[in-house]
């Protein structure tokens, strides 16, 4: 096959398996490791056999060269010299035998080799040197393989029993012996091959069931059940992300929720201005009503408070918004406390409320004028509506270690303490005396807290000592 099909080929299959499922890739990934680590200790496991079974054939030998030069020496003794070994083959080789156990076999004699043609009888698995190391009986191109065993006659040397080293295996009882246990090792690594075949779809599936939950539990949430919910309760990194996937369907059920009642809230705001205009423009097109100054003046009203509507949404759309930049500077939240409490006494006394600023110790910071001065603006308007007439409104600027606190507090009526924190919700107005009937939508607090938290800061409701409500703005000092 050219060069370029196996480059197809393995474009396509790495394709494939890059688009495969996660349970296909991990009963393939389950499936090669289980065959490499089978794979892997078949053949350690033969190599260290084979080393260890060559090894103890080696000792064997050895043992058996010993036996051999021991036997050697004693016919030595009888005869002073090697002349009958020499002479005789079978001399030789029924020393073999008797080493090994066996008994001599009579074999046919062979034509007696001199030891001037330079060849001895023939040899097997041994040889036989003299004291100076020269082959009497053996193969003489075998000489650098043998291991030398001395053989010693009343503790003289009178020569050597040579025996190979790293010996392949001869005998047909050790070769089927290494063959039938080669053969149970490659049987038993095939029936581990099968086996992790067998266990690693079933695993890859046991595994992948969390995630075709998570699957399924997407799909429902991407229509729109946004109800669901995983009921994992393994503690592993599964049990950990159904954890976070509940969390945050949770949070678009909750931004559903709010989205709808948001809509609903904007046009019942929206349609109540827009009901009046129509209702006093129907009135006048009737004759009902004059066209006059004061027919005029109520349409301003109504149009006005269209007008201001459509401005809260407006600011909280901005408040709302990541992108909105604030244009920081350095300010003094005292003297623009100052600037807009000065502003609003006019308002407090036209309405028989008396406005209390505490003497401002001076305090810097980084901030947007301009929101800020909103931030204010709303703060003394939500006072200046939701108190009765002749009470009192405290407005109180303190340190509060490295951020200035402000305390905004109104005498009667007050909030239930149930209510504090959800004035700060869109549209949320409390149905007592602070009602509808005082005007607003029910969106300044709520702008409020979006400026705060952008400054970094922070807005909270509470009891107020004069018998209303306490608002507490905190804001960070500039760094020193």
């Amino acid at each position: 096959m050219p060069a370029y099909c196996h480059v197809l080929l393995g474009c396509r299959l790495s394709s494939w398996f890059f688009n495969a499922s996660i349970r296909l890739k991990l009963f393939v990934a389950l499936l090669l490791l289980g065959l490499l680590a089978v794979g892997a200790s078949y053949g350690m496991a033969s190599l260290a056999f084979e080393v260890g079974f060559l090894r103890f054939v080696e000792n064997r030998h050895a043992q058996e060269a010993q036996q051999l030069a021991e036997r050697a020496a004693a016919i030595y003794r009888e005869e002073g010299s090697w002349t009958r070994l020499l002479r005789e083959e079978k001399a030789w080789n029924r020393l073999h035998k008797e080493v090994k156990g066996g008994e001599a076999e009579d074999k046919p004699a062979k034509p007696e080799k001199s030891q001037e043609a330079g060849k001895g009888p023939k040899a097997g698995k041994f040889a036989l040197l003299d004291v100076e190391q020269r082959l009497l009986i053996g193969r003489e191109q075998e000489l650098s393989r043998l291991a030398l065993t001395p053989i010693e006659v009343d503790g003289r040397l009178v020569g050597y029993v040579g025996s190979k080293t790293a010996i392949p295996l001869s005998e047909k009882a050790d070769i089927r012996f290494v063959e039938g246990l080669l053969q149970t090792f490659g049987m038993i690594a095939l029936a581990l091959c099968l086996a992790c075949a067998l266990l690693a779809w079933p695993l890859a599936h046991l595994f992948t069931r969390p995630l075709r939950r998570f699957a399924e539990a997407s799909r429902q949430l991407s229509a729109g059940r946004l109800d669901t919910r995983l009921s994992l309760t393994s503690r592993d990194e599964f049990g950990a992300l159904a954890g976070h996937f509940n969390l945050m369907a949770g949070q678009l059920e909750d931004a559903e929720r709010h989205r709808r009642a948001w809509l609903a809230d904007v046009s019942h705001e929206l349609r109540t201005p827009l009901a009046l205009l129509r209702a006093e423009l129907e009135a006048m097109q009737d004759g009902v009503r004059p066209l006059d100054a004061a027919g005029l003046a109520s349409l301003l009203r109504a149009s006005g408070r269209l007008e201001g509507l459509v401005d809260d949404l407006h600011q909280l759309a901005r408040a709302d918004s990541a992108r909105q930049a604030l244009q920081v500077q350095a300010l003094r939240l005292d003297k623009l406390l100052d600037e807009r409490c000065a502003a609003w006494q006019a308002d407090f006394a036209k309405a028989g409320l008396s406005l209390v600023l505490h003497a401002s110790p001076p305090c810097s910071l980084r901030g947007d004028l301009r929101l800020l001065g909103q931030l204010l603006d709303n703060l003394l308007g939500n006072a200046l509506r939701y108190t009765d007439t002749g009470g009192q409104v405290e407005v109180v600027l303190a340190g509060n270690g490295d951020a200035c606190l402000l305390l905004v507090r109104d005498s009667a009526p007050g909030v239930d303490s149930a209510l504090h924190e959800r004035i700060f919700e869109r549209f949320f107005r409390v149905e007592t005396s602070r009602s509808r009937c005082h005007g607003g939508a029910g969106l300044g607090l709520a702008i409020s807290r979006q400026i705060a938290e952008a400054h970094g800061g922070s807005l909270s409701a509470g009891p107020s000592p004069l018998g209303g409500l306490e608002l507490r703005l905190s804001l960070p000092l500039e760094a020193q």
